[in-house]
């Protein structure tokens, strides 16, 4: 049986398992990842899932409307610093994530998939969001990480009313992002390592809420805001600035983990927050 799977593997280079969770919900359970365009084209009626590594010609990536039936779509290392016109044309794409790719923009006249719930982006070089994803307003979910420049939010008040899920990792925005509190259905938000010194208060319309992620930012102290997140459950605030929390935060009688790790504060004020906390996991790694 082992050798007649490494022959399947030899004989069948370019199909491969999902690795992303979101690309193993895409297409019919036990679909394959195709990662050669020209096999790939030869049944594309049957192709759900794409991975493209490397570079490719404009004659190669002509092939690409022929996918209708393709639903996620990861992107490695292409050296696009736009995204080639073809892949607009997916009309089924649902997950798209591209990875060292220096993206500048994306297009404004040809607008992404409709279809498209699901964005990773790493690796990119915006100096702005582009208005394609601002105007993407079935996202679901959006992750933005490692983008060399200073990103800047537009206002997004009527946009993204289904967005779930926002990620910003590793990179450094112009503001402290108050455009965000217009997510009404925000669940789950990460600021990893994103340089903030300080959150706007606003923050406390994002009544939907659940996971906060603030790791690896230089927060001293936190907005009365976040202590009126009262569906909260897990909130992250690992290798922070903080010395000490209001006691509002025995407000948030929903959560369930307080990371405190990294956080220059003494037991003592950690024990107060545990008693402000009784059903709450409180995570701390410091020392008297």
């Amino acid at each position: 049986m082992k050798f007649l799977a490494l022959c399947f593997i030899v004989a069948f280079p370019s199909l491969v398992r999902a690795q992303s969770p979101w690309m193993e919900r895409m297409g019919p359970p036990g679909s394959p990842v195709y990662t050669d365009l020209k096999m790939a084209s030869r049944e594309a009626a049957l192709v759900y899932k794409m991975h493209l590594t490397g570079t490719f010609t404009e004659k190669q990536l002509r092939v690409l409307p022929e996918f209708q039936q393709m639903q996620g779509l990861q992107l490695s290392q292409n050296g696009w610093s736009n995204l080639p016109a073809p892949f607009y044309t997916l009309s089924s794409l649902l997950y798209l994530r591209s990875e060292g790719n220096p993206l500048l923009t994306l297009s404004d006249s040809t607008p992404l998939p409709v279809s498209l719930r699901y964005v990773e982006l790493a690796g990119t070089a915006f100096d702005t969001l582009p208005r394609a994803l601002v105007r993407q307003g079935a996202l679901s979910m959006l992750t933005i990480s490692k983008n060399s420049d200073t990103l800047r939010f537009p206002a997004l008040a009527g946009q993204w009313p289904f967005l779930t899920g926002l990620h910003l990792m590793n990179l450094t925005t112009d503001s402290t992002l108050w455009h965000i509190t217009s997510l009404k259905r925000l669940e789950k938000l990460s600021l990893y390592n994103c340089n903030l010194t300080t959150l706007s208060p606003t923050i406390s319309s994002l009544t939907s809420l659940q996971e906060l992620n603030l790791t690896g930012n230089k927060l001293t102290s936190l907005p009365r805001g976040v202590t009126e997140l009262t569906q909260l459950k897990r909130l992250v605030l690992r290798n922070n600035q903080l010395t000490h929390l209001s006691s509002r935060i025995c407000f948030l009688t929903s959560l369930e983990v307080l990371d405190l790790r990294g956080n220059p504060m003494t037991l003592y004020e950690v024990e107060c927050i545990k008693v402000l906390l009784p059903r709450c996991d409180v995570l701390f790694d410091g020392k008297e």
